[in-house]
């Protein structure tokens, strides 16, 4: 009798269901945080680009996603906060074409990519993957309101 294999049980996204139920693997989420914090560092140093505010707007709806969903302990005021400096600061890049930002808004950037990855370390990769695709939908639309209103 010939053996045939079974199949493993898999989430929408292909990703075995099994797999889909644990947090993203310490090397994935080392280079996610590494690449998040030099996007923060960019900014900060006044180096950015459009390319790092997109970053940093998909980091907060999906730190919100998160938070929604019940991972990581924040004061919803601080995302709320963080959103507005993001825009602030974009708005003014735009308008003076330094694509940085100032010392307070990294100071709460650096707070927020510190709650994030205190997210990642718990949440589960379905619930990362999740976020990651509002925030995709989140970031677009945010970003064409952005340029109507310019």
């Amino acid at each position: 009798m010939a053996r045939t294999r079974q199949s493993v049980p898999k989430h929408r996204s292909g990703v075995p269901l099994a797999v889909s139920l644990l947090p993203l693997s310490e090397a994935a989420m080392r280079q996610r945080m590494i690449a998040y914090h030099i996007t923060l560092s960019s900014l900060r140093l006044q180096r950015g680009d459009l390319a790092h505010f997109v970053t940093m707007a998909q980091i907060i709806v999906s730190t919100s996603h998160l938070f929604d969903a019940g991972f990581g302990s924040a004061r919803i005021e601080g995302l709320t906060e963080a959103h507005d400096a993001l825009e602030r600061s974009l708005r003014a890049a735009v308008a003076s074409g330094v694509w940085g930002i100032d010392q307070a808004t990294f100071e709460l950037f650096a707070d927020l990519l510190t709650l994030h990855e205190e997210q990642l370390c718990i949440a589960p990769l379905k619930a990362v993957t999740a976020s990651a695709q509002m925030s995709r939908l989140s970031r677009a639309d945010q970003i064409r309101s952005i340029h109507q209103a310019a």
